[in-house]
């Protein structure tokens, strides 16, 4: 047998070294084949590599360590390199080469920093060292160097800085003092030290150096000439110097006073208080418009400071306490996140040992014994399982023990019974024969023997086995794990089953006692176990519940009281809306919180009277912004035509958009086509391809362009290699240079053309693109609207109209007065929709006739016109053709923008000269004799003197002169006179000036009046009552007619091509009335009654004309002149002529008038453009 085990063996042996040998050999040819199909791929991939090692090397900065690496690179897999990795390779050698350089810029500019520095030229030497600092090619080494130099610099110039600053202030002292060669030294040292130091008024040392240098030339060097001179000259110069500099200094500290405003608007405290103080320091007393100077600024600049710290110390403070919150918070999470940890490394480690696996199971529990947490399992900590893991191994090495034991005996029984049948010698025939001849019942004895040692070993394996049933049932139910008992002891169960009768019925009893014994006894501690753990789990959910409810508390009141901290810290800051919302959440899970419910109330009693206070505020401003907006509305402007303040606003928010429904990907490629850019690279021979490419890369982002190259081929035999035969010198659109490419390659063999298609553009011929119609709507109402067509006209053939009676009797009443009867009557609906539509037509018509007349539907085209209720035209055209649609439609809205403005004028201008001198003297004598009568001399002439009315309104003729009167009474004399004396001037001017603005070639009218009553006539009847004495009574029905007075302008105007003339068609009408009064007598019956009748007398001025007028030019159109003039003399013969006593018996009486009227016109152009741009433009400076 064993001869045979070797023989198999050693064939096997055989085999599979010759399975292995020939593996081998396959696995050869495989690998041969695969590095030969992948040797291109391996390659490529070493090349890529060797890039990116060179990529890193350059990235860190190492440029020549890079440039060898690619250099060498390229020279040994020069054959082996794609096309791709050897451009890859010619831009990065590129690339190092440019930082290569720069690197070596950066080390010159270096030593030039160091070399500046070292000679004091701190400004050059700083610029060129941060320069150093803040180049992207500058190595780790040199930037340190050059922040180190920097640094040392930086306080080599502070130094020098406040050197210059003190020995700037000493000049200026000395300057001040007349010690101008002393200054001089002084300034100069301050000019050649490079720093830049001046005043406040930004006087520097070369202003100060030139001052001194021309009064030395002027006088001469002041020290020379003696110290009287030198103080003379000095204080000659620094007086001089402060009136030439006055004016300036103050406009300049107006100016810093200006901008420390700004800043302090902008919430720069710092540099605004500086500004602020150098103002007060100047001694110029500067306020703004509400008469706030620098002091005002300053306590406002300190009050900020003040408040702006208290805001940082509360925003300190809250974020102080936010975040202690947020390391507690963060606290508690970990150490939760730790507990976490343990109770789950510890159910895992109950797991493990559960399984068996004692040794992740005691590292598990040797973990959570050390952490800080004790977690337990049916009332078992991380100790106790370690303590039976220890007993569970100790058993388990017993249990070990005892069947390596039990298998060594069952091994030496084995050997000694093999030692005997070996050691048994061979028995030949003759005593083989013997021992058949032995007696059966020496042959019987014999096999019992054998029987029996083999049942004593089959009991002696089959109480092994019990044994170990028990013992490992007992020490799994010192563990707890009931299932694994059981499991024992069923596989003893199986085996006494099986021997049975190898047993015998006493041993067979005595095992399934003991093993039914062990069973009860696990059922009795398994049913322990569950009440137990039932019970354990019980407290364990209680215990759980409990830190649930007292977590929960926790939480609840740690809410509670962050919530009264937030609504406390918004309190304080006003923001109670803020704080009340804190406050009901804290109520929502402690309702009864006594102090929140109590904070609660007084917040909202404090937001409603908040709200009241908003309501009450902003009622006041809104009277206020109404009355401001009421007196706004007063404003009268002398502008034509005024713009809001916030035009650009407006125009900002209400820009037309231009999508017109295109796409945006679309109206990006189209925005890019309509920049300018520069194709000078553009030559005649340049290939088409290579032209394209310019173009695509010409915008930024670079434009997206296919070709469709074969179509080109085969269409119009254009390939990329055809010449553009074609130069742009000077920059052009994209739209306008790619469409000039295309008529240039073409050469008029082929119609080329191009599309926009969700941003891409595609390049074919006419007949291979898609579709270009592009559909798009116009809002032409503005020019389809009625143009202005008013006319009003004041009816002067009659001097009213009656109103009726006022009273009533016999005279029927009723108004027959017609108001406005010569207003323009008002359109029908249809007639307006009529003539809409007409217009509407026209506009179509006017861009089919001249926007591609070829290519509208009536024509054979695809373009087509369609009109929106009268007002919007819905257009179907390529875009090239609604673009000159667009430019059409823009040019006829510009005739428009186009109005006039015009003013008539009606100026009257009067002047009255009146004078007039009488003397009437009358004397009576008494005679002495009593026989004679009185003799009286008396003359009334002074009416004879007195001028009468020349007809010119506004005479002075007929006014009260001024008189004086008196007698003297002697005993026979008596003498009374009365002197009357006159002089009177008055010049008067009136002005009657409507306005009106109307379109250019339409018509406008205004009409400017007063409509006045009276009493024209009267209707009398007869009114009696029956009767024995009837009473009859004559009842005056007056008739009241109305009339109108004032001015009215119709006008035409016409703007000239040139924009400098108006063309005024015009017409003008001035009314005025007076009234005379006269009384119609008639009879009561009783007597006569007078009633008063008023006759109107009116002034007419009315003209029709056209002329033309000069932009903002007056026009004289018409007019008239009225003079008048009277002299009267009256006295008495002879007397009157007679020297010195002729005045007294002569009166005189002189009468001048002279009464203008003037019509002029003036016509003001009003172009839209240029208004908005003016405004814009004052609006710009303003601000």
């Amino acid at each position: 047998m064993a001869n045979l085990a070797t023989l198999v063996a050693r064939k096997g042996m055989v085999l599979l070294r010759t399975v292995l040998a020939v593996g081998l050999i396959a696995l050869a040819s495989t690998v041969v084949v695969g590095f030969a199909a992948q040797d291109d791929a391996a390659l490529t991939k070493a090349v890529d590599e060797y890039i990116e090692v060179c990529q890193s090397q350059y990235d860190k900065g190492l440029y020549s360590t890079a440039k060898d690496g690619l250099i060498e690179a390229k020279s040994e897999y020069a054959s082996d390199m794609t096309e791709a990795q050897e451009s890859r390779i010619n831009s990065m050698l590129e690339k190092v080469n440019q930082a290569i350089e720069a690197r070596s810029r950066v080390s010159e500019m270096l030593e030039n920093g160091k070399k500046a520095v070292s000679s004091k030229d701190y400004s050059q030497g700083l610029k060129m060292l941060n320069q150093v600092v803040s180049n992207e090619y500058a190595s780790k080494a040199q930037a340190e160097e050059a922040k180190s130099v920097l640094e040392s610099a930086e306080k080599s110039m502070q130094k020098v800085e406040q050197e210059m600053e003190a020995l700037f202030d000493e000049s200026v002292s000395l300057y001040k003092d007349g010690k101008l060669s002393e200054a001089m030294q002084g300034f100069q040292q301050v000019s050649s030290s490079g720093v830049d130091v001046s005043n406040w008024f930004g006087r520097d040392s070369e202003y100060y150096i030139a001052k001194i240098k021309e009064a030395m030339d002027a006088g001469g060097d002041a020290e020379k000439s003696g110290s009287s001179k030198q103080s003379d000259e000095a204080s000659a110069d620094k007086d001089a110097d402060k009136d030439n500099a006055s004016g300036n200094a103050k406009q300049e500290a107006a100016e810093l006073f200006k901008q420390s405003v700004e800043e302090y608007k902008a919430g720069n405290y710092e540099a605004a208080k500086d500004g602020f103080e150098a103002v007060a320091d100047s001694g110029y007393d500067i306020k703004n418009f509400w008469g706030r100077d620098s002091e005002y600024f300053l306590e406002k600049i300190s009050e900020k400071s003040k408040e702006l710290a208290e805001k940082a110390e509360k925003a300190k403070e809250q974020a102080r306490m936010a975040e202690e919150k947020k390391a507690r918070e963060k606290k508690e999470a970990e150490q939760k996140a730790r507990e976490d940890a343990m109770n789950k490394l510890f159910r895992e480690s109950v797991e493990q040992y559960r399984g068996g696996n004692f040794d992740a199971a005691e590292e598990g529990f040797q973990l959570v014994k050390n952490s800080e947490f004790n977690p337990k399992y049916w009332g078992k900590d991380s100790s106790a399982f370690l303590a039976r893991i220890e007993e569970a191994r100790k058993a388990e090495a017993q249990k070990d023990e005892a069947e390596k034991q039990a298998e060594t005996a069952d091994k030496q029984q084995d050997e000694k019974a093999q030692q005997k049948m070996q050691d048994k010698p061979d028995i030949s025939a003759e005593a083989k024969s013997a021992e058949q001849q032995k007696s059966p019942e020496a042959k019987e004895d014999s096999y019992l023997r054998v029987l029996s040692e083999k049942r004593n070993r089959q009991r002696d394996y089959t109480r092994a086995i019990v044994n170990d049933a028990v013992t490992k049932a007992n020490q799994y139910l010192s563990d707890e794990e009931f299932a694994k008992a059981r499991e024992a002891l069923s596989v003893a169960y199986s085996n006494i089953e099986k021997t049975k009768m190898l047993l015998g019925d006493e041993l067979y009893t005595e095992y399934k006692t003991r093993l039914d014994s062990l069973s009860a006894k696990i059922d009795n501690l398994q049913q322990e176990a569950r009440i137990e753990a039932a019970k354990v789990e019980r407290e364990q959910t209680e215990e759980l519940e409990k830190e649930i409810r007292r977590d929960m508390e926790r939480q609840r009141q740690q809410a509670v009281k962050d919530y009264m901290e937030n609504a406390m810290a918004f309190q304080r800051e006003q923001r109670y809306e803020e704080a009340l919302a804190q406050l009901e959440a804290l109520l929502a899970i402690d309702p009864l919180n006594s102090m929140a419910l109590l904070q609660k109330q007084t917040l909202e009693q404090t937001i409603s009277w908040r709200k009241q206070i908003e309501v009450q505020n902003k009622m006041h401003r809104e009277e206020i912004e109404t009355l401001i907006k009421a007196d706004e509305a007063s404003i009268p402007y002398a502008d034509d035509m005024t713009f809001p303040s916030n035009w650009k606003e407006i125009v900002k928010k209400r820009e037309q958009r231009e999508s017109d429904g295109m796409s945006k990907e679309n109206l990006d490629v189209y925005r890019l086509l309509e920049q300018k850019v520069d194709l000078s690279a553009f030559y005649e021979d340049m290939p088409f391809g290579e032209a394209l490419e310019v173009l695509r890369n010409s915008t930024n982002p670079p434009l997206t362009i296919i070709v469709l190259w074969r179509d080109l081929d085969e269409n119009a035999f254009i390939d990329q290699t055809t010449p553009i035969n074609i130069t742009i010198p000077a920059p052009v659109k994209v739209k306008t240079a790619l469409e000039l490419l295309l008529d240039s390659v073409a050469g008029g063999l082929a119609e080329l053309s191009y599309v926009v298609k969700d941003g891409i553009i595609q390049i074919a011929t006419m007949g291979s693109l898609p579709d270009k119609m592009v559909t798009k709507r116009y809002d032409v109402r503005e020019l389809l609207g009625e143009t202005a067509n008013f006319s009003f006209e004041m009816d002067v053939s009659n001097y009213g109209q009656s109103e009726g009676r006022t009273a009533g009797g016999g005279g029927g009443g009723g108004d027959d007065y017609e108001s406005d009867d010569d207003d323009q009557q008002e359109d029908t609906r249809e007639s307006l929709t009529q003539r809409a539509s007409t217009r509407a037509q026209s506009i179509v018509n006017l861009i089919q006739e001249t926007v591609a007349p070829e290519s509208w539907y009536d024509a054979g085209g695809d373009g087509t016109i369609t009109t929106f209720q009268n007002n919007v035209l819905v257009i179907r055209q390529t875009l090239e053709h609604h673009e000159k649609i667009k430019e059409l439609i823009d040019e006829l809205r510009l005739t428009l923008g186009e109005q006039v403005a015009i003013e008539a004028r009606f100026l009257t201008v009067t002047e009255n000269f009146l004078e007039q001198i009488g003397i009437d003297l009358d004397m009576v004598i008494n005679p002495d004799d009593s026989n004679w009568n009185e003799i009286a001399f008396t003359q009334s002439h002074k009416s004879g003197g007195s001028p009468s009315d020349t007809g010119v309104p506004g005479s002075l003729a007929g006014a009260i002169a001024s008189s004086m009167n008196g007698s003297y009474v002697m005993d026979d004399l008596q003498v009374s006179f009365l002197i009357e004396a006159t002089q009177a001037h008055k010049d008067a001017k009136s002005l009657n000036a409507p306005r009106v603005a109307v379109l250019n070639g339409e018509r406008a009218s205004i009409r400017v009046g007063k409509e006045t009553s009276f009493v024209s006539d009267y209707e009398f009847e007869d009114l009696s009552t029956t009767g024995d004495n009837p009473l009859v009574r004559t009842i005056a029905d007056p008739e009241i007619d109305r009339i109108r007075d004032g001015v009215n302008l119709t006008v035409t105007p016409t703007i000239t091509a040139d924009k400098k003339y108006v063309i005024l068609g015009i017409q003008t009408q001035y009314l005025k009335t007076n009234f005379d009064t006269y009384t119609v007598p008639s009879d009561t019956g009783t007597g006569t009654q007078e009633y008063p009748i008023q006759l109107p007398v009116r002034e007419e001025a009315r003209i029709g004309t056209r002329v033309t007028v000069p932009d903002g030019g007056t026009l004289l159109i018409g007019g008239q002149k009225l003079t008048g003039q009277q002299t009267a003399e009256s006295g008495v013969p002879v007397l009157s002529k007679m020297p010195f006593v002729g005045p007294l018996f002569e009166n005189r009486g002189k009468v001048k008038d002279q009464s203008i009227l003037l019509i002029l016109v003036k016509p003001s152009i009003i172009l839209r453009d240029e208004q908005e741009k003016e405004a814009v433009d004052a609006m710009e400076s303003n601000f």
